[in-house]
């Protein structure tokens, strides 16, 4: 959060747009219940290493939770941080995660992404509006990336 804070403090003294992504992954409590929690790990270092391998030096990744990851993309508008999520999306559902026993599961992420310019340099904002866009990709049947959209006036 530290480093995050600092991060936004930057973009807005330079003026350059971030854009912040919540990760989760999808089904993580039925993958748990149905293979066990050393699967569960097993996935969830997988995810990892496929943000490890996407992120552009600077930008900053964290685990956030049981299943959910947040991703602060510096130097990233909207549309940049939407393809960004995309590719991640699907190099994440390409990915073996399960080893040669189970080659049959996949596992699937859902992402948010709220921008800077939309939404302002503040953590908490870009976090909340981030989390929220993350349940719409959720609710629109997951696997997807979706961005925070601002309410008209």
């Amino acid at each position: 959060m530290t480093q995050a804070r600092t991060a936004l403090a930057q973009a807005m003294r330079y003026d350059f747009g971030v854009a912040l992504l919540v990760l989760d992954v999808d089904w993580f409590k039925q993958l748990n219940d149905t293979l066990g929690h050393a699967a569960g790990d097993k996935a969830l270092l997988e995810v990892a290493n496929v943000v490890r391998t996407e992120l552009r030096e600077g930008d900053l990744a964290a685990r956030f939770g049981g299943e959910e990851f947040v991703l602060l993309l510096s130097h990233c508008n909207r549309e940049q941080g939407l393809a960004f999520a995309d590719r991640l999306r699907e190099k994440v559902a390409a990915a073996q995660v399960m080893g040669a026993a189970n080659p049959q599961v996949r596992v699937t992420v859902s992402l948010g992404i709220a921008d800077s310019a939309q939404w302002g340099w503040g953590l908490d904002a870009l976090l909340s509006a981030a989390d929220a866009a993350m349940y719409e990709a959720k609710n629109a049947g997951r696997n997807r990336a979706v961005a925070a959209s601002v309410l008209p006036d």
